[in-house]
């Protein structure tokens, strides 16, 4: 550094001066490898697992990648707008408790911020690291919204484990007591397997991208999964309280089972289910039920264009089988 950029003010000035400029709790996201939050919205714990991150608490379930990484992102970007570096201690006294901790492992080191708001000022929060040097940080509401965020908010909500629609050879759907099976042979899927029944391929990707896609809009708080006859329930007791109204087995190479989704609808029209993707019940959009294809939908022509009055009918038209 020019000797211009150097600071000469002593250790305690200097080491204040590089705060004011660093992020409030952490300069990288590469090294964190995991996060606590508490707040009055519920506590949270991610830890990163290999490629991704794997919840902790409230309970073990999938972590958000997504999420995790805009969190991270955000709190690397959290920077003062105003600082106090005298008479901290003072200042804390009149917080009051905090509204929300958030501690980052970096490292196997722990780096935490409280944040606190002010009765004084409404739009500003103060947050307060465990560095002696720090000075409080004053930031916006603005800012602080981007960080405080409900424990579910950091957990998958996908409802299947599916990362590659292509991976799927083989799907089982049984509802109101039929099954309907799909096997791909040679880029083609037939129904149950037979070669002479050929299904539109086109309607068979677009299910499974549907499924793909298909996210849970709540997590509910109680474990349905006895109810609807899950791995850990009782299967009479499931019988009791409600048949599933469809169940979707898809899977790989070798049979291999890759997801299992089993929808039951409960309480007047809304739709809940479990997966093997995730660990308790959840809501669905009340569609999703109706995305489920039909033998008679998969192998049904397009219906034929209508000619004008007076014009030569036009031969039906079908599909192309991809």
């Amino acid at each position: 550094a020019s000797p211009q950029n150097r600071c000469f003010a002593g250790a305690n000035a200097c080491s204040q001066r590089e705060h004011r400029f660093a992020p409030v709790v952490s300069r990288s996201t590469i090294r964190v490898n995991q996060i606590r939050m508490a707040s009055k919205q519920g506590s949270a714990e991610v830890a990163r697992e290999g490629e991704g991150w794997s919840m902790k608490k409230p309970a073990p379930a999938p972590g958000d990648p997504s999420e995790i990484s805009n969190l991270l992102g955000s709190l690397v970007n959290l920077r003062g707008d105003d600082f106090i570096d005298e008479q901290k201690e003072e200042k804390q006294k009149v917080f009051g408790d905090p509204i929300l901790k958030v501690t980052l492992t970096v490292n196997q080191v722990e780096r935490e911020a409280a944040f606190y708001k002010s009765k004084n000022e409404p739009d500003a929060v103060y947050a307060v690291t465990a560095s002696p040097h720090a000075p409080i940080y004053k930031i916006s509401q603005q800012s602080f919204q981007t960080v405080d965020l409900p424990p579910s908010a950091l957990r998958d909500k996908k409802v299947v484990s599916l990362t590659d629609p292509q991976q799927v050879e083989e799907i089982e759907i049984t509802r109101s007591a039929k099954t309907l099976l799909l096997v791909k042979k040679e880029g083609s899927w037939l129904l149950g397997g037979a070669a002479d029944k050929t299904v539109d391929a086109a309607k068979v990707s677009r299910f499974l991208s549907d499924l793909h896609g298909l996210r849970a809009e709540r997590f509910l708080d109680s474990d349905l999964r006895g109810m609807v006859g899950g791995r850990n329930g009782d299967h009479k007791e499931a019988a009791r309280a409600s048949n599933p109204l469809a169940t979707i087995r898809l899977k790989g190479k070798e049979g291999k089972q890759i997801d299992e989704v089993v929808f039951v609808r409960l309480e007047g029209n809304q739709l809940h289910g479990r997966s093997s993707h995730q660990p308790g019940a959840f809501l669905l959009p009340k569609e999703a039920l109706d995305r489920i294809p039909e033998e008679k939908n998969l192998t049904s022509a397009s219906a034929p264009v209508e000619s004008p009055k007076g014009a030569p009918s036009l031969p039906p038209q079908t599909e192309p089988v991809r």
